[in-house]
């Protein structure tokens, strides 16, 4: 009979009848029991009643557990050989000092000289360790780490409910990473939540404070993200907590790239060092060994000073920053000062009038009108245009420091204009210009200065006032170019050309923005209608072009720009147009421009052009074409190694635009003293603004003719003094009529009576006469096409 019991099948169902019984079917199922008794691996089995009885499997889990209990007895050894007779008895491999338990049938022969292997093997039913020495010897292997629990992130850490007093490990700031982590101690601490160091826990009032931590973007949690908003989140935290705490710089171990489509409000604030690199952010590179921030010298002797045996009157001409005091802490703390006494150091016993006629709040528009208020002691007059006053007091050093409010707004038109309205009243006087700088990208005012309409906008305005100057001879103290060095790492004036784009198109216009480039154009096919003219954006502003056209089967090529028009044309085109395709070559370099038609240069000159990144394109002035393929070559800034940031070039950025303690500035667009000492000075320092003596043979030779207003340089115009031999040199447009002066010789070139000399034009020879009085006046002939001065010598 057959069925189930306790819940199993059974082959014979017993029956309840007292012990002993001798029925047979008590006995068969006895006989069963037995059976399971023997060698099932449970630890119990069910009686005929339903009771339960261990099994041999639940005897030796007892005496295991009662081994554990109550302890083990220990016998040497592996090596030496011996009988495991108990359970409880471990044996010893001295090898590893380690001892083990035979998890076997007992009693167990282990032979001399054996090993936990070949003495059984190791693992369930056999040797098993039972001590710590293996243990300790995993933990102290370069593994160890493995053998320790750890939470697998910071968010984790956060959630955990610690003791104090609890050290533990993690792995990674972020889930799945294994950089940011480190160990963290539970410490009752009233310290803030720093994202850093300093953790929150569940439990009020402990924290988790990380041991011996490096401060790096990675341990603020930059590694291991993936999406860009979290990226940026973080580089937020870390960048506010360095200023927060007046800390310079943070390191970066990793390379990583983000968009910067929300603003990080503080990234000027601090250095990022480190062997890593952060792609993305604007204005903003990684300190990691480039070179240091170079001021370089842009003075020409300053020849109209040098005529003077008198008091030397020196003028500046400018907005807020050349101001007597911009929020500054001490009159002698700001760029005028220290303009001033660079003069006075570099001119010993020279006498000096120094006039400021700067205006807070003004453009280069205001300078060529009026300016928004003439509530000023000066300004006695508001009817009078500002330039009034600037040429009264007959200054011979006239200093210009626009642009920090022209910004996207800058009127190159008006600035030409006002140097021209300066240049006809004081002919002989001296121009320096400052270009400048650009404001505090971590200024919290409204609307904030970190956009590029904002940062490039200065550069736009400081990029034409530097090109301007160096094309036609002026002196220039180029602070925006060290600017760019030192706050944002970067020498704008020194790319390095990297291939970005190549496309098959007829006409190109890039994607990547560049400060200076190469452009290389395969033309398709000969082109032979002189009606159409190659266009080169070659700057920010559109106006800023140079033009490759044909005239009479050769290549011909232009330059202009706003409101100074055409300033370069080839007098002599001498590259005919091949009849095959063939590669034009454009190139801009910081103030020089090239074209080359295949290998053969056809056209060199200096480039007037407004300053910040672009995107260069080549076309037809009207239309597409005429290119099969165009390469782009663009300009990538050197690194250079940032050593200041926004907090101390402008003082602590606030609220509000006032004066900052205790080094001054305003925090948005004045100078603190800091910012002084480290962008004015050094530029200074470098700049010779020593006045030459006309008498002493030991001042430069040559010099460049100074325009007046209706002439411009096409070619620079020069005079090279050889012993009492005067040569002229370039090329120059005027429209001044026969009878007035169109440009005027420094003073070493001045002859001791009026000479004639010819120049040569397009339609033939034009006869100068240069006066006593430095001044060159056409007797005949034009140079409303050009004049060259190439091969013009007198004597002296």
């Amino acid at each position: 009979m057959s069925g189930f019991f306790n819940g199993k099948i059974m082959a014979t169902i017993p029956t309840q009848v007292a012990v002993p019984s001798e029925l047979p079917q008590d006995l068969k199922f006895n006989a069963g029991k037995i059976d399971e008794f023997v060698t099932t691996d449970e630890k119990f089995y069910i009686d005929r009643f339903g009771n339960k009885h261990r099994t041999i499997a639940g005897m030796n889990y007892d005496s295991n557990q009662a081994m554990l209990n109550y302890g083990y007895v220990t016998k040497k050894s592996f090596e030496v050989g011996n009988t495991i007779e108990y359970s409880n008895d471990i044996l010893q491999w001295e090898n590893n000092g380690e001892f083990y338990r035979w998890d076997g049938q007992v009693p167990k022969v282990v032979p001399a000289g054996s090993t936990p292997s070949s003495a059984g093997g190791m693992g369930k039913g056999k040797w098993i360790g039972v001590g710590d020495a293996s243990l300790r010897g995993e933990l102290v292997g370069p593994s160890g780490l493995n053998l320790i629990g750890a939470y697998s992130s910071i968010a984790e850490l956060m959630s955990s409910t610690p003791n104090e007093g609890d050290r533990v490990f993690v792995t990674g700031y972020n889930e799945g990473s294994v950089v940011g982590g480190g160990i963290f101690n539970a410490v009752r601490s009233s310290l803030e939540q720093d994202f850093w160091r300093v953790f929150d826990s569940s439990v009020t009032g402990i924290k988790w404070i990380a041991e011996c931590r490096e401060l790096s973007l990675e341990n603020f949690g930059l590694s291991g993200l993936t999406e860009n908003a979290d990226k940026l989140s973080v580089l937020n935290k870390a960048f506010d907590y360095c200023t927060s705490n007046s800390i310079r710089e943070i390191k970066v171990n990793d390379n990583y790239s983000v968009i910067e489509n929300l603003r990080l409000t503080n990234k000027s604030n601090v250095i990022i060092i480190g062997n890593g690199s952060i792609e993305g952010i604007y204005r903003k590179n990684v300190n990691n060994n480039q070179n240091t921030p170079e001021a370089y010298d842009n003075m020409r002797p300053l020849l109209g000073a040098s005529k003077k045996n008198s008091t030397i009157n020196v003028l500046i001409f400018g907005d807020s920053i050349s101001t007597d005091d911009p929020n500054t802490i001490s009159f002698d703390a700001t760029m005028w000062a220290k303009i001033k006494s660079k003069i006075t150091d570099d001119n010993p016993g020279k006498e000096f009038a120094f006039i400021n006629r700067a205006i807070g709040g003004q453009t280069w528009a205001n300078a060529n009108t009026k300016p928004t208020s003439t509530d000023i002691e000066w300004y006695t007059d508001p009817n009078e245009p500002w330039v009034y006053y600037v040429v009264q007091p007959k200054p011979d050093i006239v200093i210009f420091a626009f642009g920090m409010n022209d910004a996207n707004g800058f009127n190159a038109g008006a600035m030409v204009s006002t140097v021209n309205k300066v240049k006809s009243a004081l002919p002989e006087a001296d121009f320096i210009f400052i270009t400048t700088p650009a404001p505090s990208i971590a200024a919290i005012l409204p609307g904030g200065y970190d956009q590029p309409i904002f940062q490039e906008g200065r550069d736009f305005a400081a990029g034409f006032a530097r090109t301007f100057a160096n094309f036609y001879g002026y002196s220039y103290l180029d602070i925006n170019h060290y600017f760019n060095m030192v706050r944002d790492g970067r020498d704008i004036l020194n790319c390095e050309l990297m291939k970005v784009e190549e496309v098959i198109s007829s006409s190109f216009i890039a994607s990547t923005y560049c400060h200076d480039f190469s452009l290389s154009a395969v033309v398709s096919s000969p082109l032979i209608d002189e009606s159409k003219v190659i266009a080169v954006n070659c700057g920010l502003d559109p106006e800023d072009l140079i033009y490759i056209g044909i005239s009479h089967g050769k290549y011909i090529v232009s330059a202009k720009t706003e409101y100074v028009e055409t300033y370069y044309t080839t007098t002599n085109p001498v590259k005919y147009v091949p009849e095959y395709d063939h590669t034009i070559q454009i190139s801009v370099i910081n103030n020089t421009f090239r074209v080359w038609i295949e290998t053969a240069l056809i056209a060199e000159g200096k480039v007037i052009r407004h300053g910040g990144r672009f995107l260069p394109s080549i076309k037809w002035t009207s239309g597409n074409g005429p290119f099969s393929s165009v390469t782009l070559m663009s300009g990538i800034p050197r690194k250079i190694q940032q050593t200041m940031v926004d907090n101390e070039i402008w003082g602590i950025a606030g609220e509000m635009a006032d004066t900052k303690y205790p080094f001054g500035g305003n925090g948005v667009n004045h100078y603190s003293s800091k910012g002084i000492s480290g962008i004015v000075s050094p530029v200074l320092a470098k700049s010779n603004l020593k006045i030459p003596n006309v008498y002493n043979d030991g001042i430069p030779e040559s010099y460049y003719l100074s325009l007046s207003q209706g002439t411009i340089a096409v070619i620079p115009a020069k005079s090279t003094r050889e012993g009492n031999v005067i040569h002229l040199s370039g090329s120059i447009k005027s429209t001044i009529e026969n009878g007035e002066p169109i440009a005027f010789v420094p003073k070493n070139a001045t002859p001791n009576g009026t000479v004639i000399v010819s120049g040569l034009t397009p339609s033939g020879v034009a006869r100068m006469a240069v006066n006593i009085d430095g001044s060159i006046v056409l007797a005949s002939g034009s140079a409303v096409d050009l004049l060259s001065l190439d091969g013009v010598s007198y004597a002296v």
